[in-house]
């Protein structure tokens, strides 16, 4: 089955770039590509609210838990460019896994840089 264009995730429109599924369909894992905070911030707070109902065209919508949403970005704001790769479970929701320190730090880091930045061009 060829990877769809979109995926509904609480009944919003995302764009996938790639989306592969476990051998028992019970699991996939999908990659989004985003460009600018905005956009990677509104992704963040849709996936917080886990379980999720998703939707694949064609399918009936189900609800999912998230098992992993792991991003890396490139480049600067506004104009970053956001990858996420997004593991998807079926079945019970499990407990996430706690943020890491580092990882909270890194995004608070990365926020103050991008104000710094922006107070410099003042």
């Amino acid at each position: 089955m060829p990877t769809p264009d979109f995926i509904r995730l609480n009944g919003e429109a995302v764009r996938l770039t790639s989306l592969t599924r476990g051998p028992d369909g019970d699991e996939m894992t999908a990659v989004v590509m985003l460009r600018g905070l905005r956009d990677h911030e509104r992704l963040v707070d849709l996936l917080g609210r886990s379980p999720v109902s998703v939707a694949l065209p064609g399918e009936e919508a189900r609800a999912m838990s998230i098992a992993r949403n792991e991003f890396t970005s490139t480049g600067d704001e506004p104009s970053a460019i956001y990858r996420h790769v997004i593991v998807l479970r079926e079945g019970a929701e499990e407990a996430p896994e706690p943020e890491s320190m580092d990882l909270r730090l890194a995004r608070i880091e990365g926020k103050l840089d991008r104000v710094l930045e922006l107070l410099q061009r003042m």
